[in-house]
C-alpha cells in the first residue's frame, strides 16, 4: 500500500456529488478570522481528515519498530472490541430519544462506525487488506440502508457517528483500499443526505453540541470536496469555540452566543460566571468534566483537520482558548490534576473526568508552552482508548510524538 497526500483534480470535484435553549453564532466579530479568500476554490488535500498521510506512516513506522508509546497504543487498538467487531447491524431509521431511550440502531450505529475507523487504522498500520475490507464492508452497509434518525437526539447521534465515517472513509479512499467508485458514490450520497443536513446549521445548544456539529460538518465537507460548506462551517466554529471556552481577553463575561440574553447565558455556565472565570475554563465544567472533554475534543479535531487543509489555528486565537482548556480542567481532573479544587469553582465539586481527549492538542502546543498540568494527565492515560465510545478513541496511536 501506498499512502500518500493526493490533491484533489478537479475531475473529483465534480465527481463529488453530509431541552434546548435558542442559540446562535456569536455577535463579537473580533473573534471571527476571515478565510483567506484565495483559499475558496483551493483543493483539499487528502487524506485530511483529522490524520493525514504523513501522521499515517509515522504510525506505521514506529509500529513496525516497536517504539514506544505507538506500540502499546496499536496492540490496544488490536484489542479493541471495535477492532474485533466483525458483522455491520444497519437500519433504515435510527431512532435516539434522551440518553438513547428509545434506542433503535442508536448504538449499533455508533459502534459500527467505530469499528470502521479503527479498522481504518489497522489498515494504516499493518497493511492486512482484510482490515481494510472489514473497513468497508461496515461503511458500505450503512451507506445501502440508513435513511433517517428520529427522536431529540437524532442530530448529536448523527454529529457522532459522521465525525467517525469522515474519518474513516478518508483513510480508505485515499489509501489505495481498493473501495470501489459505486460504493464511494453510495457513502457520499448518505453523508449528503442522511447526516449532512442534521448537523450543517449547528445546534441550539451553544454547548458540545455546537462543537460536535461543526467537527461532523468540517470531515463530511472533506471528504465530499464541498469548498463552501468548509468554509463557512469554519467560521462557525471559530466563534462556537470562544463561546465554549473562555479567555481573560473576553472582558468579564464570555463570548455571548447570539439571541441569548445574559440569564440565560449564566444558565448555560450553571452559574459560574458569578462565581468567577480564568483563561480556559469551558461552558460546561460544572455539569461535568466528561461533557467538557467532548468540547476539547472537538475543538482538537477541527484543529487537526484545519491544519491539514492549510490553516494552523493552532497558532490562532481558538489554539490559545484550547491550550488554556486543557490545562485548567486536567490542573483540576480528579483523576489526574494536582491541585485542589477552589471552592469559587461549581462551589468546590467537579464530577466525572476529562477521558482521553488530550492527546493531540498537547502534542501539538507542548514543545512551544509549558503545559505541565495536561501533560502529566496525557502520560498517565497512555495509551489513550475509545472508552468514550462515541467518536474518540485511539489519540495515541494517531497523535502521539
Amino acid at each position: 500500500m501506498q499512502i500518500g497526500c493526493n490533491l484533489l483534480a478537479l475531475a473529483a470535484t465534480v465527481a463529488a456529488l453530509a431541552a434546548p435553549q435558542p442559540s446562535g453564532a456569536s455577535d463579537d466579530a473580533s473573534i471571527e478570522s476571515e478565510i483567506v479568500s484565495d483559499r475558496s476554490a483551493a483543493a483539499f488535500v487528502h487524506p485530511g481528515v483529522f490524520i493525514d498521510s504523513a501522521r499515517m506512516n509515522l504510525m506505521a513506522t514506529k509500529v513496525a519498530a516497536k517504539a514506544e508509546p505507538w506500540n502499546a497504543a496499536y496492540s490496544a487498538l488490536a484489542a479493541d472490541s471495535f477492532a474485533t467487531r466483525v458483522s455491520p447491524t444497519p437500519v433504515k431509521t435510527v431512532q435516539c430519544g434522551p440518553t438513547s431511550t428509545p434506542d433503535v440502531g442508536c448504538r449499533q450505529e455508533l459502534d459500527d462506525s467505530m469499528a470502521a475507523y479503527a479498522n481504518a487504522l489497522l489498515w494504516v498500520v499493518t497493511k492486512n487488506k482484510a482490515k481494510a475490507t472489514r473497513a468497508m464492508t461496515f461503511m458500505n452497509a450503512w451507506a445501502r440502508t440508513v435513511k433517517s434518525h428520529t427522536y431529540s437526539n437524532a442530530p448529536l447521534q448523527a454529529a457522532w457517528v459522521a465525525s467517525n465515517w469522515a474519518r474513516a472513509a478518508e483513510i480508505i479512499r485515499y489509501t489505495n483500499a481498493g473501495w470501489s467508485q459505486n460504493d464511494i458514490v453510495a457513502f457520499e450520497a448518505m453523508l449528503r443526505n442522511v447526516y449532512l443536513p442534521l448537523v450543517k446549521n449547528g445546534s441550539r445548544n451553544p454547548n458540545n453540541w455546537e462543537l460536535i456539529f461543526n467537527e461532523a460538518t468540517i470531515g463530511i465537507a472533506v471528504f465530499l470536496n464541498d469548498r463552501k460548506t468548509y468554509d463557512d462551517t469554519l467560521k462557525r466554529f471559530l466563534r462556537s469555540a470562544a463561546q465554549y471556552f473562555y479567555l481573560e481577553s473576553d472582558g468579564p463575561r464570555p463570548v455571548r452566543p447570539a439571541g441569548l440574553s445574559d440569564t440565560q447565558q449564566d444558565s448555560w455556565w450553571s452559574g459560574q460566571i458569578a462565581r468567577g472565570l480564568k483563561n480556559g475554563i469551558g461552558m460546561e465544567v460544572c455539569r461535568d468534566l466528561a461533557h467538557t472533554g467532548y468540547g476539547i475534543a472537538s475543538v482538537s479535531h477541527v484543529i487537526e483537520t484545519s491544519k491539514i487543509q492549510g490553516r494552523d489555528l493552532y497558532h490562532e486565537e481558538v489554539g490559545t482558548r484550547l491550550r488554556y482548556a486543557m490545562e485548567f480542567h486536567t490542573k483540576y481532573d480528579p483523576s489526574g490534576g494536582a491541585v485542589l479544587i477552589p471552592s469559587w469553582l461549581c462551589n468546590g465539586k467537579l464530577s466525572l473526568h476529562v477521558e482521553d481527549v488530550t492527546e493531540p492538542g498537547w502534542n501539538a502546543l507542548r514543545n512551544k508552552f509549558s503545559m505541565p498540568y495536561s501533560g502529566n494527565f496525557t502520560l498517565k492515560r497512555r495509551p489513550a482508548n475509545s472508552r468514550n465510545g462515541l467518536w474518540v478513541g485511539w489519540e495515541t496511536l494517531t497523535h502521539a510524538q
